[in-house]
């Protein structure tokens, strides 16, 4: 088949009746910087599923993940490892003292827990109690 003839593989019916007005709403959060980038063709090694993962047995998943970021991850900032330096945030410090923990476990213990803070607080001490009994307890 030569390259003129596709119009004989599908009928084209004439659009005989006037198309809606076309709505494009920008994205404010578009970034330029990716403007001259397109994007990767499929990646059916890391589809996850049972027919994939019986043909791509060279690597693991994650394998097949890092292997996919080192080849593409530049323009979205990878640094050679996890996590991409664009998701990192700067996240709260981690309680240091178990006075901060029950802190930051409490906290919001009505709306995660439905429990008043005095009962959280008493709860979080008999867990700690609990698990003090057992080998290995720091």
């Amino acid at each position: 088949m030569k390259s003129g003839n596709v119009d004989k593989l599908f009928n084209v019916e004439p659009i005989d009746f006037e198309l809606p007005a076309f709505n494009f709403t920008t994205n404010p959060d578009y970034n330029h910087k990716y403007n001259n980038l397109s994007a990767s063709p499929g990646q059916p090694q890391l589809t996850g599923d049972s027919a994939n993962l019986a043909k791509y047995k060279e690597k693991s998943l994650e394998g097949y993940a890092i292997k996919f970021i080192e080849k593409n991850g530049k323009p979205v900032g990878w640094d050679g490892k996890f996590p991409l330096s664009a998701l990192q945030t700067d996240a709260p410090p981690e309680p240091t003292t178990p006075k901060e923990k029950e802190t930051q476990l409490c906290a919001n213990s009505h709306a995660d827990f439905r429990l008043a803070k005095a009962e959280c607080r008493t709860q979080v001490a008999q867990c700690v109690f609990d698990e003090s009994k057992k080998p290995n307890f720091d």
